[in-house]
């Protein structure tokens, strides 16, 4: 019976958002067991919860330092400052500020949506894989010729952007 309870439990939090789900865990013994089993969605600083017995279950994280670790359940990384550590089941990524010029973007091909930031002033050819359908450049950016693969299906420009060659 409490199986049942717990599976009921499980598919309430998905509707919560993570601090309810925090919240909600902290009523009772046995419900506190359940925050070592939520799914936490909230996008939140990976520094803030590297410490917790259940980082590993965060799937949206900001990430600021190629040190920081990364939970293995990820699905979005915001920022991600990173040398080839991007988990392969990330489906969403950001990349918002400088990079420096040794940094090698290396992106898996589970990435559907893909961000890139005001600051963001780096070359990107065919560093972007055909798995990616969603693609978001902000305010500046390098030339793009010949750059967005064929697979894009959803194309953003920032407010100034204005980085095509003829």
């Amino acid at each position: 019976m409490l199986s049942k309870c717990t599976d009921i439990m499980l598919h309430i939090s998905t509707f919560l958002r993570d601090k309810d789900k925090i919240s909600l865990s902290a009523t009772s013994k046995s419900l506190n067991e359940l925050k070592l089993r939520y799914r936490y969605c909230d996008r939140i600083y990976v520094l803030w919860i590297s410490h917790l017995p259940y980082f590993d279950n965060f799937e949206s994280v900001e990430i600021f330092s190629v040190k920081d670790k990364v939970p293995k359940n990820v699905k979005y990384i915001h920022h991600a400052p990173l040398d080839d550590v991007i988990p392969s089941n990330v489906t969403h990524l950001s990349f918002f500020y400088y990079l420096d010029d040794s940094t090698r973007i290396k992106i898996p091909l589970s990435v559907t949506h893909l961000s890139f930031g005001s600051c963001f002033d780096k070359t990107i050819y065919g560093k972007i894989p055909s798995s990616v359908t969603h693609l978001t450049f902000d305010q500046y950016y390098k030339e793009l010729d010949d750059y967005i693969p064929k697979s894009v299906t959803h194309l953003k420009f920032g407010y100034h952007f204005n980085k095509f060659n003829k």
